[in-house]
């Protein structure tokens, strides 16, 4: 139980990060020039980073080792690490960032910096190196649900932090299944 096993996304199926957004200026003039035929990572293959990895509709899960929390997502097999003692050194910018993970009230608080993904969404808005994103998961429902908040600050791109919130549910039997992506899955039918 508890907040170490598998997830299923039940509270709405992706990030809706591709509403209306608060962007600046010049990340509105970059979306509008965005070539999904040729600039979606997601039809070459190649995994998200954050934040938009964690608005995918296949399951994840949760295990401790040592002094770091794994969060394995099933999409494009990404896993995470979560640090609950920081280490500076490691903080290398990569797509996924350096998560820095504690316990407060009973939920995980997640902060992502070192963010190293071009893209702030699933549909084209870029994000700076300056984007940073505060996650809480919240075990409640004696164990059987997850809930989620993510917020993201990115002053280059946005005029003011964005929020959303989902839930993730347990017990369904999930497993986390090797990915093998192919652009068919990406491609509107």
């Amino acid at each position: 139980g508890g907040l170490f096993q598998t997830w299923s996304i039940a509270g709405g199926r992706r990030v809706p990060l591709d509403r209306e957004l608060p962007l600046t200026d010049s990340a509105r003039d970059a979306f509008a020039v965005w070539d999904p035929q040729t600039e979606d990572p997601l039809l070459q293959c190649i995994p998200p980073g954050m934040p938009p990895t964690m608005g995918n509709p296949y399951p994840m899960q949760f295990s401790e080792q040592d002094d770091v929390i794994i969060l394995r997502l099933e999409e494009f097999d990404n896993v995470r690490t979560i640090h609950l003692t920081p280490d500076n050194a490691e903080r290398v910018p990569s797509p996924l960032g350096y998560s820095v993970g504690r316990w407060e009230d009973g939920a995980l608080i997640v902060e992502t910096t070192d963010i190293d993904y071009p893209y702030f969404n699933r549909v084209g808005v870029a994000q700076s190196e300056g984007v940073e994103t505060f996650e809480r998961f919240t075990v409640t429902d004696g164990g059987r649900r997850l809930d989620y908040e993510l917020t993201i600050t990115d002053p280059a791109t946005l005029t003011e932090p964005v929020s959303w919130n989902t839930y993730f549910a347990s017990d369904r039997g999930d497993v986390i299944r090797p990915y093998e992506c192919n652009v068919e899955r990406y491609v509107e039918r």
